[in-house]
């Protein structure tokens, strides 16, 4: 006997370490598998080499797929952290408080001297009774099956576990409780099996009928092992991080593979097209699969339904959807102000799913399938709070002191008399025959909405049955507990009369049709919840029954949870900590993608208010003829520009007496302040700056910023700061300060654009707008944006629609009025605050023009509104018919009337 008993407490003592094995276990996997895609993310977001140069310039819609894929990047990033932390402190609290419990409250209780000595008295007294010792084994109780029955019923009745020496009761002397039935009864157990106990539907649902036999049998009945019990409770102190861990890892994989999907799309794009975002199908192909493995993934992990799980598979596909609509810009005549709505569809779906798990206080977050797999024994739908533990109100010198412990159970239950199952007993012995009961009622055929409430109520009352022990109480009584027949009332549901359920025999047996035992379904709803309430108050508070059984296991007794687990914490549950702990990070994920989210929106606010960016060109409006001829009319055969025809108008210009004093310059653009300086720039010999009223004073230079690389165009910005376009970059001009009578400047930031043309930089930009300038970069008019300051860097918006057939050669801006000059000679003009286009106007032939430069109103001719200064450079023929040699270079000044506003 003394073997078994060690056995079992052994098995008791490994079933506390199989249960810490399936948080500690596991967790070492999640910590492994975190760290893994941890150290991928650093290498593929860090992965640079330093002396590689770096990337080109980026546009705008290059820019937003960047902040894109880094955005999900950083939050799988983030998340995969946090499910390291609480998975760790997890582990650390399981691993800490199941070794406190197998130490403290779990030691195989060998038998003591004094119970050694109770059994040697026992042996002695055996040795002196004659009638026991010379009895006939097996056959002197033949004749006698009443006593049998007696000591076979006692046997049963007799508790399993023994004692520990710390409150002096010994197991071989523990007080057998007698049988609850009568003599005649046993025999008739004993002959024919045992008999079951009937009692009618109303007895179930309203109590009382097991009252004065319930309390006797309740220590012997107990329904879930104490040690499981207490671990079960001790259980939510890291339960929750055990949860959120694994809720924060299904987030993180799926922004991983999700971010990895817009991480190939950007590096798989075609970096030769200038058309916009454009990506060959390859890249088309591996974005899909990856995303849709992130779907997929989440597939796994979520417990929705199909109409979830198809809403969830458009959020997800939102943004890749938009980024196609955008590449094919195009056809489907969208432009770059779809692109932050690839941030607001990302967004959504990885905020709905980070909020989706932050539930109320006592509930786990029952979209996540983890949350099935907390408890394995039963289901677990809240975490297990610390309540009023029973013995905490009892002098805890009383457990020593008195040798009769009697069950306080009743402490954890309802006083009210009268209500459904209203105590613990008869919720204990209630819970099967009422499952019964709802089990015969479900085989009828009823209204649907009917059988699901039924149904759900039925799941509800399993649950708790489960969690308490009441199918193990069951089982451990004497009479089996079947309810008789009733009618049940079905008179409030169309087409329905009142249906006969029999839970023992079938519904389809006989009944007596005379006195009738009626019940709503109502009543069958209510009793099932009240009974479901008060086992799951049971199942979750440690009473001074629980504390008395553990007691047995050989340890010192647990007189409440929260002392048991006390030294680990100041204020409060630390499942509490686990879910702010997890609430925090989706607070912190918020706050970062709503500052993405304003960031992407309004970048691209600043591109579409930069005026006809990204837009189809507006039609253009021709002015009437300008009084007036050119200073040339000579034919140019060259002219390009397929707009040029007979309704341009002709600008009225003439050309400047401005000698240009070195004879080896040639000058390739054109760039002024928007007052008396003028800046030539020549591609080896770097740029030059004069005057337009002094021309005495000669020319600075040469300016250079571009080493041995050639100088592409150079302008003004704002602040006369000047700027030279280089292969590579757009920088400030090394050696400003030499300007005679200029205020003292400082260089600023490099700006990484390369493959700029022609540049125009507005030296008296319009408040309100972020256009700063204009340039052509591969044959494309792009918009240019200075960052804060006079030394900020320059960055570009993105590409500018242009009229068809306009093929640009050099740009101009002041005060947000753009000029472009046609490769045949003809100048467009842009209002970059509306984004309407006007002209052509045509300048003199024989001549190809390099450069251009708009001029304030006061410095136009006449003062009119929209002049500007021209860089030209005579062609062969003119040269021949003038009959001299005339200057390489020229410039010109260019306006119109006065009189005729602008059409904007």
């Amino acid at each position: 006997l003394q073997n078994i008993m060690m056995t079992r407490f052994a098995l008791f003592r490994e079933d506390v370490r199989d249960l810490t094995e399936l948080t500690v276990g596991r967790s070492d996997s999640y910590l492994i598998v975190n760290t893994l895609k941890l150290g991928f993310i650093v290498t593929i977001y860090y992965n640079f080499d330093r002396t590689d140069g770096g990337e080109d310039d980026r546009t705008f819609s290059e820019d937003q797929v960047n902040a894109l894929f880094t955005m999900t990047l950083l939050t799988s990033f983030f998340w995969f952290l946090v499910s390291i932390w609480m998975i760790m402190h997890a582990k650390v609290v399981a691993q800490s408080l199941s070794t406190k419990m197998l130490l403290q409250t779990m030691r195989i209780p060998f038998p003591s001297t004094t119970d050694i000595i109770h059994s040697v008295k026992n042996a002695e007294q055996f040795e002196t009774d004659l009638e026991q010792a010379f009895r006939f084994p097996v056959l002197s109780d033949l004749f006698r099956p009443a006593r049998r029955a007696e000591q076979e019923s006692s046997v049963i009745r007799q508790p399993t576990g023994i004692s520990s020496s710390t409150n002096g009761i010994s197991p071989f002397h523990r007080q057998q409780s007698g049988p609850v039935n009568s003599q005649g009864q046993a025999e008739a157990n004993l002959e024919t099996g045992v008999q079951s106990f009937s009692i009618s539907v109303l007895d179930l649902l309203y109590g009382g009928a097991f009252r004065g036999t319930a309390k006797e049998e309740l220590e012997t009945m107990q329904g879930r092992e104490p040690h499981l019990k207490l671990f079960r409770l001790i259980r939510s102190q890291w339960s929750a991080y055990d949860l959120y861990g694994q809720i924060a890892m299904q987030i993180g994989s799926a922004q991983l593979l999700s971010g990895l999907a817009y991480f190939s799309l950007y590096y798989l794009r075609d970096i030769s097209n200038d058309q916009g975002f454009r990506v060959p199908v390859s890249g088309w192909f591996a974005f899909a699969f990856l995303e849709l493995t992130a779907w997929w993934s989440l597939v796994l992990d979520v417990s929705l339904g199909l109409g979830g799980h198809l809403l969830l598979a458009l959020l997800m596909l939102g943004s890749p959807m938009c980024l196609f609509f955008h590449s094919g810009a195009s056809y489907f005549h969208v432009g770059d102000e779809i692109l932050p709505i690839l941030f607001a569809v990302q967004a959504s779906w990885v905020l709905l799913l980070c909020w989706a798990s932050v539930t109320c206080p006592g509930r786990w977050p029952r979209l996540w399938k983890a949350s099935q797999y907390v408890d394995v024994l039963h289901r677990e739908d809240c975490p297990y709070e610390d309540t009023d533990d029973v013995p905490r109100s009892h002098r805890r010198s009383s457990f020593f002191q008195s040798g009769n412990l009697e069950s306080d159970s009743s402490d954890v239950s309802s006083s009210e008399f009268g209500e459904p199952a209203s105590s613990f007993a008869d919720a204990q012995f209630a819970a099967t025959p009422l499952l019964d009961s709802l089990d015969a009622v479900l085989q009828l055929k009823l209204p649907r909405k009917l059988e699901l409430k039924l149904a759900r109520v039925r799941k509800h009352l399993y649950a708790a049955a489960r969690t308490a022990g009441a199918f193990r109480a069951g089982v451990l009584s004497f009479r089996p507990v079947v309810v008789d027949g009733f009618w049940l009332k079905l008179d409030g549901f169309r087409g329905m009369g009142d249906a006969w359920v029999d839970p023992s025999r079938g519904n389809g047996s006989s009944h007596e049709r005379g006195e009738r035992t009626e019940v709503t379904v109502e009543d069958l709803c209510q009793a099932a919840e009240k009974m479901a309430e008060t086992l799951w108050k049971s199942a979750n508070t440690w009473t001074t029954s629980d504390m008395q059984h553990l007691a047995e296991y050989g340890g010192e007794p647990v007189h409440g949870i929260s002392d048991f687990v006390g030294q680990f914490h100041k204020d409060g549950a630390l499942f509490v900590g686990g879910r702010r702990y997890y609430l925090g990070g989706v607070v912190i994920t918020t706050i970062l993608w709503i500052a993405a989210l304003v960031w992407s929106f309004s970048v691209g606010r600043t591109v579409i208010h930069a005026g006809a960016l990204h837009k189809p060109a507006a039609p253009l409006r021709v002015l009437q003829t300008v009084q007036g001829t050119p200073a040339n009319t000579t034919h140019n055969n060259n002219n390009k520009n397929k707009n040029n025809n007979n309704n341009n108008e002709a600008a009225v210009g003439s050309p400047l007496k401005i000698e240009l004093s070195l004879p080896w310059l040639a000058p390739v653009a054109l760039g002024c302040d928007g007052g008396d300086q003028i800046v030539l720039a020549d591609t080896a010999a770097g740029a030059f700056v004069g005057s337009l009223s002094n021309s005495s004073k000669g020319w600075l230079g040469p300016f250079s910023a571009c080493g041995d690389a050639d100088t592409a165009a150079s302008d003004f910005g704002p602040g006369g700061q000047l700027w030279m376009a280089c292969p590579d970059s757009l920088r400030p001009a090394s050696s400003a300060e030499q300007w005679a009578g200029g205020p003292s400047r400082e260089s600023g930031r490099t700006s990484v654009i390369s493959g700029i043309q022609a540049l125009a930089l507005d030296p008296l930009p319009l408040t309100g707008t972020p256009l700063g300038g204009l340039a052509l970069r591969h044959g494309k008019l792009v918009g240019l944006s200075q960052s804060l300051g006079l030394k900020g860097e320059w960055k570009m918006l993105g590409t500018m629609s242009v009229p068809s057939g306009l093929e640009a050669t050099a740009v101009a801006l002041y005060a947000g009025r753009g000029l472009i000059l046609d490769a045949g000679g003809s100048v467009f003009e842009l209002d970059t605050a509306s984004g309407q286009w006007l002209g052509p106007w045509s300048m003199p032939t024989g001549f190809t023009w390099q450069g251009i430069c708009a001029l304030p109103p006061a410095q136009s001719p006449n003062q009119s509104a929209g002049g500007w200064l021209a860089l030209g450079r005579p062609v062969a023929a003119m040269e021949t018919q003038l009959g001299q040699r005339a200057p390489r270079a020229q410039l010109w000044r260019f306006g119109r009337p006065v009189d005729k506003p602008l059409e904007l």
